[in-house]
């Protein structure tokens, strides 16, 4: 059952940027009887949007924005999203003093108060060695001392304060850095 839904809802949404590119007062009109439907389907209440190809669901839970550059997920706090798509923005607000990787396009980002990441291709194994280097400079001390360092991995947990860092460079490039908020021991 909750799959039909799925599948009537990302029907409905692909229906919506197809008829609501340009609106007209027929294509308003389609607008809101996908809502209806959406509404029906799912028991919630949904606000359409569309302008320039762009289309913003809206709910009582948060907002979904599609666009050519991405997803965005906005949860109902206004304080946490998530977001996939191509050069992402560094969540500065929330990474603390962990340094920004610079030159990297970031593909996937989670920003909240309590746990934020990042997702991105292509981190040499040495940028990978002197950025795991920068965080113990920083103050943060290995968690378990389990730390993997060779030359194609990087695993890294450190912990400062109320903070926990996760580094993750994997042997194709890919990188995944997450700050976290943790009670202090």
């Amino acid at each position: 059952m909750m799959l039909k839904r799925i599948c009537v809802v990302m029907t409905i949404i692909a229906l919506v940027f197809a008829l609501t590119a340009c609106k007209s007062p027929s294509e308003m009109a389609a607008e809101k009887m996908m809502e209806g439907i959406i509404e029906q389907a799912t028991g919630a209440d949904v606000d359409f949007d569309s302008d320039d190809g762009n289309l913003t669901i809206k709910t009582s839970e948060g907002e979904t924005n599609f666009s050519d550059e991405g997803i965005t997920i906005h949860g109902e706090d206004g304080k946490t999203s998530i977001s996939t798509g191509e050069n992402l923005e560094w969540p500065a607000d929330y990474m603390g003093d962990i340094p920004e990787p610079k030159g990297y396009n970031f593909v996937a980002v989670i920003s909240s108060p309590v746990k934020s990441s990042v997702q991105f291709a292509g981190m040499s194994i040495e940028d990978a060695k002197s950025y795991y280097q920068s965080l113990i400079d920083l103050g943060y001390e290995s968690k378990s001392g389990d730390d993997i360092v060779t030359d194609e991995i990087i695993s890294y947990i450190g912990i400062k304060g109320d903070q926990q860092v996760a580094f993750v460079r994997l042997a194709d490039g890919f990188t995944t850095i997450i700050l976290e908020k943790v009670e202090e021991n």
